[in-house]
């Protein structure tokens, strides 16, 4: 959480979208919250982060040793790995004490001799089996895109990132793109650059039908759309088109060099901006 946000990025906020790729510091609407982006993300990046939503939550891990008790799907380290506890321990069968153990035996020849008590039989000492040799643990493998995982309650679907033991919570795997259930198409093209191109094709099209009564709208229409264009190869005005961002910080690149005067770039006093 940010403890202080500048209210004019939060006047500007433009709401958040996975198509969009966000640099750091930027402030989207979310919702009715408002959110900052602390790490530079984005499609374009091949990672896209919802505001707020967390899907993994890191495991709890216990060093290795010996004599613990463990759990069913707790966590240990051990050589530099993880493995998570599989099965409940097997519980210790009781030793069954020898009747004859302690018990003075009489000799019909001589009664008064008495035989001295066997000891009892030392324990047997379990060998210590390791995480790596015991069949009760299972070795946590690292996380892959193309395997999916399960995220029910009780799952623990453990995988390891970044040096650390991670479970989802929601639901991590990719959907499958169906259009018109997750996604809907769009036109990637830029709206000012298709407007001055369907503006240059309905004239050409009126001269085609017909030369002689083309209305003077169209007239204007085309011959703005054309200065236009030739301003903005000549970089006289600013074309307003989105540039493209870098990969590591995501911030747009340089923008357009304009040979102009103009200062200030409000759509309402750009004359050329429709």
């Amino acid at each position: 959480m940010v403890d202080f946000i500048d209210p004019r990025l939060i006047e500007h906020a433009r709401k958040y979208s996975q198509l969009r790729m966000f640099s750091k510091g930027e402030v989207v609407r979310f919702g009715t919250e408002y959110w900052q982006c602390l790490v530079p993300h984005g499609y374009e990046a091949g990672e896209i982060h919802l505001p707020g939503v967390k899907a993994w939550r890191e495991a709890e891990i216990i060093p290795w040793e010996p004599n613990l008790e463990w759990e069913k799907n707790q966590v240990c380290s051990y050589n530099e790995q993880f493995y998570q506890f599989l099965d409940e321990p097997e519980p210790a069968e009781s030793s069954e004490s020898n009747p004859d153990d302690g018990v003075v035996s009489v000799n019909e020849d001589d009664s008064d001799i008495e035989e001295e008590p066997t000891a009892p039989n030392p324990p047997v000492e379990e060998p210590v089996l390791t995480p790596e040799e015991d069949d009760r643990w299972g070795l946590i493998g690292e996380y892959s895109e193309e395997l999916e995982y399960d995220y029910s309650e009780n799952a623990r679907d453990y995988v390891v990132a970044e040096g650390t033991v991670f479970y989802p919570v929601l639901n991590p795997n990719p959907d499958k793109l169906v259009e018109g259930v997750n996604i809907t198409r769009d036109d990637p093209r830029n709206a000012n650059i298709v407007a001055h191109m369907s503006r240059i094709a309905l004239y050409h099209l009126h001269s085609i039908i017909s030369p002689t009564n083309i209305s003077e709208t169209r007239r204007w229409a085309y011959e703005d759309s054309i200065q236009w264009l030739y301003n903005a190869s000549k970089f006289k005005i600013n074309p307003q088109l989105p540039r493209k961002r870098e990969h590591d910080s995501c911030m747009p690149k340089v923008d357009w060099a304009c040979a102009t005067f103009q200062r200030d770039y409000d759509p309402n006093e750009n004359a050329w901006l429709i």
